[in-house]
């Protein structure tokens, strides 16, 4: 069968499965330029399970909201109606095709891959900043569905498709060769028959590179953010022709045209959201790869086989001795190695990766004895016009001031560790409500009295302080809400005026409900 008779089965219209009328109602509205929120939500609301799928995600910490969102209209509302017709279509899409028998395809590493490639492209949308999040968050989700399509009509044909690649060959390489097409142009082919975007409907054909040569504008930009991200999900899930750690962040780099810094905090964030979204779309994915993880196997693999090398050249005695050195010196580097994984470049305290692992750590330990767990949500206030007004130099000189100030304030109590931008987080175990208080104005009045001398100025800070805390932690909570609870109370802290301490409680808080504010700390007028 040629590449034009494959499209064709495929993308036959009449044996493609029917989109939900839900779907079907938000394209139709979504051509209307005049659509109003109302209109979006009430044809949303009248399909229940993608209306609980939307709130869900929406409440994830992919989006970061300071408070729940609790209806369709709310949603619309805070997130945009851009964000929610984009991923209204893309849950809607990938139900389609995955109640067929699994036979020969994995599903689980399917989803691995998708809710990877669809959130890694979501946050490099966002540090791009062109407003093409959205669309890049469900081409991602999307960017894979030429696979189910594939399989779902000719699943004998693509079965052996399928074992070729597991011998070790990109499977987009092993569909060309086979079928004179890859999954990314059958996606792009029927999502084109469906009449969803050309923008979406390229940027799913090109993801793999194919045509991307063919794309301009928003389309190519779009393109280059799902490329990327396509390259970030090979990586985590260890695909056959996946790149190296260090190969991988310069082709996002290249890619996307996203500095070094936004592509690395995406790396580190990854697996925490790709574990929220399968939670709450309720997939099983098993466990994903932590980046931690991947770059600890990295440093493991460099001193493996510069061991293995040596060992080959050693055939005296003074060889022997040579390599037992150079061994010793490799373990340094190693050691080095693992700890710029889990150090902030800049300020030198423990970075993002740190900060997830340990914080689940303390949930684990403290759910098996029923303790008290607090996390301390430290933000600088008005740092951006601090950048503006001074430079960039002065505000990494403030980050380091106060990072190196709040260390030295929790002397051992707790994990200090850079969240990032000008956020902070402490972990704070087997602490009181009244002791995790007490620490976070201890905290703020470090940060409001530290002067940090540069260029012959005298530079003054301060911040706002949020705190989440669990008086006794129970099975079910995790890190992400514990984490949610400080950042909610952080804002409420900015509300009120900043340079101020506010707690957020947790279920089994005072007062019993879950998010209720059950202390606030004001600092005194200066």
């Amino acid at each position: 069968m040629g590449r034009n008779e494959f499209l064709a089965a495929v993308c036959n219209v009449e044996d493609l499965p029917s989109l939900p009328a839900a779907a079907l109602e938000v394209m139709r509205l979504s051509r209307n330029k005049d659509v109003t929120l109302d209109q979006i939500a009430g044809a949303l609301q009248n399909d229940p399970a993608l209306a609980a799928r939307l709130l869900k995600v929406v409440n994830s910490s992919m989006f970061g909201l300071s408070r729940e969102v609790t209806s369709i209209r709310q949603a619309v509302v805070i997130v945009g109606l851009r964000a929610v017709k984009a991923m209204a279509l893309g849950f809607s899409l990938t139900g389609l095709m995955s109640f067929r028998s699994t036979e020969g395809f994995d599903y689980r590493r399917y989803w691995r891959r998708s809710l990877t490639t669809a959130a890694a492209a979501r946050q490099l949308g966002r540090g791009k900043g062109n407003g093409l999040a959205d669309e890049a968050f469900v081409a991602g989700l999307l960017s894979d569905i030429g696979m189910l399509a594939a399989h779902r009509k000719a699943g004998e044909v693509y079965r052996s498709v399928l074992e070729a690649a597991a011998a070790g060959t990109a499977i987009e390489a092993v569909e060309r060769a086979r079928l004179g097409v890859d999954h990314a142009q059958i996606g792009q082919a029927v999502l084109h028959a469906w009449g969803l975007p050309p923008l979406l409907c390229e940027a799913v054909g090109a993801h793999h590179g194919a045509g991307v040569e063919s794309v301009s504008g928003e389309g190519r930009a779009l393109a280059g953010i799902v490329m990327g991200a396509a390259r970030i999900a090979a990586l985590f899930n260890r695909d056959p022709g996946a790149g190296l750690v260090e190969e991988t962040r310069a082709d996002v780099t290249r890619l996307t045209g996203l500095g070094a810094d936004i592509v690395e905090e995406t790396l580190i964030a990854l697996d925490a959201h790709v574990n929220e979204m399968a939670s709450y779309l309720e997939i099983d994915i098993e466990s994903p790869v932590s980046y931690a993880q991947i770059q600890a196997e990295a440093a493991a693999a460099m001193t493996r086989f510069a061991l293995e090398a040596e060992a080959d050249r050693a055939a005296s005695a003074r060889e022997v001795e040579d390599a037992r050195r150079h061994a010793e010196r490799l373990e340094e580097e190693k050691k080095a190695i693992l700890e710029i994984a889990s150090t902030d470049g800049l300020t030198g305290i423990a970075n993002r990766a740190v900060l997830d692992r340990r914080l689940e750590e303390e949930v684990r330990r403290a759910q098996s004895q029923r303790e008290g767990l607090s996390v301390i949500f430290v933000d600088i206030d008005l740092f951006k016009q601090f950048n503006d007004e001074y430079g960039h130099a002065a505000g990494d000189a403030i980050l380091k001031g106060v990072a190196s100030a709040l260390k030295s304030a929790v002397n051992g109590r707790g994990l200090v560790a850079r969240y990032g931008g000008e956020e902070f987080a402490v972990v704070v175990p087997r602490a009181s409500s009244a002791e995790a208080a007490a620490l976070a104005e201890e905290l703020r009045n470090t940060v409001a009295k530290l002067v940090i001398h540069w260029s012959g100025r005298a530079l003054r800070v301060t911040a706002s302080l949020g705190i989440g805390h669990v008086d006794a932690l129970e099975d079910g909570m995790t890190a992400g809400q514990l984490l949610h609870l400080a950042d909610r109370a952080m804002y409420t802290a900015k509300r009120n005026g900043r340079d101020r301490v506010e707690t957020t409680a947790g279920p089994t808080g005072p007062g019993g409900t879950p998010g209720t504010p059950s202390r606030r700390v004001a600092a005194a007028p200066n």
